[in-house]
């Protein structure tokens, strides 16, 4: 057998082996949660509740910047709410062109 061929053969049997174990504690499936506590704004912004060590989450799968690869991101009501208002602040300060934009060259909202 040539070098190449071994490393293939021992980098197989590691493979193997890390697949037949199975590990000691299962994370807990997460809980549905009762329709009266769900948020239906979030709902209808993408997010599905969940319900984890007793406390509602809201998560969604987003893509990552720049690749296929996808993150599920879960957060609390009122992290949710913090990040909403935080967006509409944003949105706001560009729409009152206190962001870099130039109203005497662009055309701004009044």
């Amino acid at each position: 057998m040539r070098m190449r061929d071994l490393a293939l053969l021992g980098l197989l049997v590691v493979t193997a082996g890390c697949h037949l174990h199975a590990p000691e504690h299962a994370p807990a499936a997460p809980e549905k949660v009762s329709s009266s506590a769900i948020n239906n704004d979030y709902v209808k912004m993408g997010y599905h509740p969940i319900t984890k060590n007793g406390q509602t989450l809201y998560c969604r799968t987003e893509t990552v910047t720049d690749s296929h690869f996808t993150n599920r991101v879960c957060l609390t009501e009122e992290q949710l709410k913090e990040q909403t208002e935080k967006q509409q602040a944003a949105r706001d300060q560009i729409f009152r062109g206190q962001v870099g934009i130039n109203c005497q060259t662009a055309k701004c909202p009044n």
